[in-house]
């Protein structure tokens, strides 16, 4: 939603009903009518709607500590949008990401964000632009 008063249109994807609700509960309260949300695996939802004639111009992915999923990689290193925001909390599976990735991307930059004090979990941002 943060970034829904800075783009023509946005898509948000999840597996998890809940989220999805709070999501359009959350898009009718703030009254965006740029944003919409779909309910399922990412690996399935982008190609479809890839098929249906969406091109982003920027991808934000946040996948779980296992990684973006080989089907996904395959489909972000077809489908190149001009950037991708890859939001990480397992550096190991970024790196393995960002060695498929960096085929067709450019490392712009990686922040990392210790969110959680005292532990050993670090979040990332990594910024990568279409070579």
């Amino acid at each position: 939603m943060y970034i829904a008063p800075f783009a023509e249109k946005v898509v948000g994807i999840d597996v998890s009903k809940e989220s999805v609700y709070s999501a359009l509960h959350n898009r009718k309260v703030n009254k965006f009518d740029n944003v919409n949300f779909e309910l399922g695996e990412v690996s399935s939802v982008l190609p479809k709607l890839y098929n249906e004639g969406l091109k982003p111009d920027v991808i934000i992915i946040d996948p779980p500590r296992s990684g973006i999923d080989y089907k996904t990689l395959d489909i972000l290193t077809r489908k190149v949008p001009k950037k991708i925001i890859y939001v990480s909390c397992n550096p190991s599976t970024l790196a393995k990401n960002l060695k498929v990735l960096t085929k067709k991307y450019e490392v712009k930059s990686i922040t990392p964000f210790d969110m959680f004090p005292h532990t050993s979990h670090i979040e990332s941002i990594t910024i990568l632009e279409k070579k």
